[in-house]
């Protein structure tokens, strides 16, 4: 409903957790007629307003996110990064790194380059603001994947940025 999506996007603004984020993204596909470019645009003023105020920027961006065209095969692209990190985890990282590979050639070939392209910058610029804001576990996925999606030296920088944090 719109009166949740409005309280998970406060919940986020005041305080940018990944569970926060989650539940807005969630209540945010449930909303019709989500504009990703304009929730960028909000996203994009919030950050470089004097003073920034990152957590707009990050409910802005995590909503944009969920609203892109591409949201859906994302989806299926952040359940196997988590997946990845726990296969990591277990010593199993040759596998995790093929099946992450694999997943990210089908959402390229699943959506055109420039969707895969703004997509990347949503979480490039969400990575970033969680960052300023010290979110760094939040921020180090964000740009993980960001880079995975667009090998840019912005996107591997912020990456560095986040892990340096962390």
């Amino acid at each position: 409903s719109k009166a949740a999506f409005q309280a998970y996007r406060r919940a986020v603004e005041l305080e940018p957790s990944a569970q926060h984020m989650a539940l807005l993204a969630a209540a945010a596909a449930a909303v019709e007629g989500i504009d990703a470019k304009a929730e960028k645009a909000k996203g994009d003023a919030a950050f470089s307003s004097k003073p920034p105020e990152f957590g707009e920027a990050i409910a802005a961006y995590t909503v944009a996110i969920a609203g892109h065209p591409a949201a859906v095969p994302m989806k299926e692209l952040e359940a196997l990064a988590e997946q990845e990190q726990k296969l990591m985890g277990s010593g199993n990282r040759i596998n995790a790194e093929e099946q992450f590979r694999q997943a990210a050639k089908n959402l390229q070939e699943a959506t055109a380059s420039k969707d895969t392209l703004e997509v990347s910058v949503l979480y490039g610029n969400r990575a970033a603001a969680l960052c300023h804001l010290q979110c760094w576990t939040a921020a180090v996925q964000d740009a993980r994947m960001a880079a995975r999606l667009q090998q840019s030296a912005k996107a591997r920088c912020r990456l560095g940025v986040a892990l340096l944090g962390a």
